[in-house]
């Protein structure tokens, strides 16, 4: 079964960029990291998460993908300095919106490092990037969050890119294809990104266990190491669609 976006009409010319893309899972048949990098980051299904017809599917309660902690998936030197990344990831919410987590890494019992997720609260469903200086309950973190709420049911293309500039106005968030940045901020003093030895997950926040799951389907989640997207790429990612 194949499932694109209605709006595509031809493969982007050249096709995506593959510039410092670090990790990719297509799920294809499963999770395992299509990117080519030299390390290969596969993800592992945990719960009742499932690979069929070219998605992941979570139930929502206790579904997720881990992916082992490495430095490639980290983007600072654990002493203040912090890399560009970009992730992208195509996803269907079966609930209505609400907090859920999308791709996350970092212990908010430990050492907290970036979350992407949507929210939930006066900005439901909306996209929203956060990239901590330490545990979650620090004061000392910045952040974008969008301006649109996801509607459920429905394919939606999320970006973010952060410049690796450690303020909150060098993070960007796209949503289908167009910038949707709404608020670029920060709290407390912010300088660089924590560096934890927790894994990466997809549909959950790691928090002493994993927990605020997402429920529905995700495709297409790519990971970029010292890249900021292009609005150009990001428009590429999402003419591309979907299988």
């Amino acid at each position: 079964m194949n499932i694109i976006n209605p709006y595509r009409f031809a493969a982007p010319a050249g096709g995506i960029t593959r510039d410092g893309l670090i990790a990719e899972y297509l799920f294809d048949a499963d999770s395992t990291d299509t990117s080519g990098s030299a390390t290969t980051h596969n993800a592992t299904l945990v719960g009742d998460a499932s690979v069929s017809g070219g998605v992941v599917s979570l139930d929502g309660t206790g579904d997720y993908l881990t992916v082992a902690d490495s430095s490639d998936l980290e983007f600072t030197d654990g002493a203040g300095t912090d890399e560009a990344f970009s992730i992208s990831v195509w996803f269907k919410s079966t609930v209505a919106v609400s907090a859920q987590n999308l791709v996350t890494k970092g212990s908010t019992s430990a050492l907290n490092e970036y979350q992407f997720q949507t929210l939930g609260g006066g900005n439901a469903g909306k996209l929203a990037l956060t990239i901590y200086n330490g545990t979650s309950s620090s004061s000392n973190y910045i952040y974008a969050i969008g301006s649109t709420a996801y509607t459920i049911n429905t394919w939606h293309h999320a970006v973010v890119t952060y410049d690796g500039s450690e303020a909150g106005t060098g993070i960007e968030l796209y949503l289908d294809g167009s910038n949707d940045t709404a608020t670029q901020a920060g709290a407390g003093t912010y300088t660089g990104m924590a560096g934890s030895t927790q894994g990466l997950a997809i549909g959950a926040r790691f928090s002493n266990s994993y927990g605020v799951f997402f429920t529905g389907d995700m495709d297409n989640v790519r990971i970029y190491k010292d890249k900021e997207l292009t609005a150009s790429e990001v428009t590429d990612l999402f003419n591309e669609g979907h299988s």
